[in-house]
């Protein structure tokens, strides 16, 4: 049940940023947010990121206190949700 919750959240995710948030030039709040910032500036960055790689980085503290705090197999599902994100934004699947 757990894999099937982060596979719908990841395909949520890539949806929304692929037809709402990336053709409007918006930019969502929290860690995916920067991470939109960076990858489109990423001149200023001085190297190309992509968005979910930028969220596995920025989560990096974040997984470190949740399993350190919550539980390992929570931080483990959570950072799939970024894997997922990456997959279905970035293959062509038309929304």
């Amino acid at each position: 049940m757990s894999i099937l919750a982060i596979l719908v959240s990841g395909f949520l995710q890539a949806f929304t940023l692929k037809v709402f948030i990336q053709p409007s030039n918006l930019l969502s709040s929290g860690f995916l947010g920067v991470s939109i910032f960076n990858s489109s500036n990423r001149e200023l960055v001085g190297m190309d990121l992509s968005i979910s790689l930028m969220m596995l980085a920025l989560n990096i503290p974040v997984a470190i206190i949740c399993y350190r705090g919550i539980s390992p197999r929570f931080t483990f599902l959570l950072n799939f949700t970024s894997i997922f994100v990456e997959v279905f934004f970035y293959t062509s699947i038309a929304f």
